[in-house]
């Protein structure tokens, strides 16, 4: 009784952590220069994202990453994807600029004069990780796109 007790106070805590830490993610912002300015945690919401392309039983959860930069809004769906994604910037009044490599640094994406909506179609590139990184008002912002 008392080693299962001891058991369960050393599992407990270590279990509450992990289902706690999958829910938030760190930013980091650089200025152009590569220097990190900003460190923020960024708290995770899922959404579901349905298109009428798919059936019932196609549906998979997916998640629509929404941040501020300075006070413009980025919303980014959906993620993990099948190839194709879209970026939505809210009230930009700047130049802002948009890259997707992919992890050995290859330039997948680029587009120097970003509009209010982006649709970016990595479908003819392989399944796995890239890298979209963001340039609003100096300020450098990246995520992680998952292709599935």
């Amino acid at each position: 009784m008392k080693k299962s007790m001891q058991t369960l106070l050393v599992f407990l805590p270590i279990i509450l952590i992990c289902a706690v830490l999958p829910a938030q993610t760190v930013s980091f912002g650089y200025d152009l220069a590569g220097n990190r300015t900003s460190r923020e945690v960024i708290y995770l919401q899922a959404t579901n994202n349905l298109t009428g392309e798919e059936s019932d039983s196609q549906l998979t959860e997916t998640e629509e990453y929404v941040e501020m930069i300075s006070d413009v809004r980025v919303t980014i769906s959906p993620n993990p994807n099948r190839g194709q994604f879209e970026v939505k910037i809210e009230g930009k009044d700047s130049p802002t600029e948009l890259y997707l490599h992919s992890l050995s640094g290859v330039l997948i994406f680029e587009e120097q004069e970003v509009g209010e909506l982006t649709r970016i179609d990595i479908s003819q590139r392989q399944n796995g990780t890239y890298i979209l990184t963001l340039i609003i008002k100096g300020k450098k912002e990246t995520w992680k796109i998952i292709k599935q």
